[in-house]
């Protein structure tokens, strides 16, 4: 439809208030003014005008910041067919993004994806989304491939979630290492130890040099990459990273209920027990139970 020009002024009005509201963090009187600047777009603004659905993404977000998540979701997807017709790729890779990580939390996994996918075919070598994005994307996608058994579809999207974020951070950054964890846990579980090996100790290189000693991350890091070399046939390289891992926990303590340390400790003892050492591992096991709580 189209509307006047004195809607197309108070709409550009409103639109620039909302940036204002927005920029001075007051989210609730920026959501008025966006709803208001939406009806009016709406009316003054013909199907292929882009202006709508960069309101209806503004209003997405503050819905978001609101603790709105199914309107915020909504509007977002609003935003997405108001801009069906228009050729602005950048706007509609980034409203599938808003779209599916809103999903995500809604537990929406069906609509998630969905999201998910048109961002990342929409992204092509166009670099449409920020890489930080993108590798949230592409790591959320990958665990969703390997929930469907796509093993080859995960390994591609844990690769592609590593590079966007070395991009967005370079290669020596903590977000880089829980990268680098996923995706050497990915090939852990396909029994490519050597792979898992080298990726663990990257990602415990990265933590080492950034997080002060002692740690927790540190340990879970230590953990991994000890189970790694156990399954490989190296109990004599695990085991005393395993025990490093474990002093830190004594110190800096092990979150209630963490399935993760149950898990490393059952490891450990295993461990034990294959080497014939029964006793050290019914003491150890008495130990991690205290550890535990």
């Amino acid at each position: 439809m189209s509307g006047t020009k004195g809607d197309a002024q108070l709409f550009r009005i409103l639109d620039e208030k909302v940036d204002l509201l927005m920029q001075a963090r007051q989210a609730g009187e920026a959501l008025r003014v966006a709803e208001k600047a939406a009806e009016i777009a709406a009316r003054a603004f013909s199907p292929e005008d882009l202006r709508r659905a960069r309101v209806l993404r503004k209003m997405g977000i503050l819905l978001r910041a609101e603790n709105r998540p199914q309107e915020a979701l909504a509007a977002f997807e609003q935003a997405l067919d108001a801009c069906e017709a228009g050729a602005d790729h950048r706007l509609r890779a980034r409203l599938h993004a808003h779209a599916g990580f809103l999903a995500d939390e809604l537990s929406e996994e069906s609509a998630a994806r969905r999201h998910y996918e048109q961002a990342v075919a929409l992204e092509g070598d166009a670099d449409y989304l920020e890489p930080a994005t993108a590798a949230v994307i592409h790591n959320n996608l990958a665990v969703i491939r390997k929930s469907e058994g796509r093993t080859a579809a995960a390994a591609e999207h844990y690769h592609a979630a590593l590079a966007a974020c070395e991009a967005a951070h370079g290669p020596d950054h903590l977000e880089v290492a829980v990268l680098l964890v996923n995706l050497a846990n990915f090939h852990l579980n396909e029994n490519q130890l050597e792979d898992a090996i080298a990726l663990h100790r990257r990602a415990l290189g990265i933590r080492e040099r950034h997080l002060p000693a002692g740690h927790a991350d540190l340990a879970w890091s230590q953990a991994h990459l000890a189970l790694a070399h156990q399954l490989r046939g190296e109990a004599a390289v695990a085991e005393p990273i395993y025990l490093e891992a474990f002093g830190i926990w004594e110190k800096a303590g092990v979150p209630a209920g963490s399935g993760a340390f149950t898990v490393a400790c059952e490891n450990f003892a295993q461990l034990l027990r294959n080497d014939g050492r029964e006793k050290e591992a019914r003491q150890f096991e008495n130990r991690a139970k205290k550890l535990a709580g």
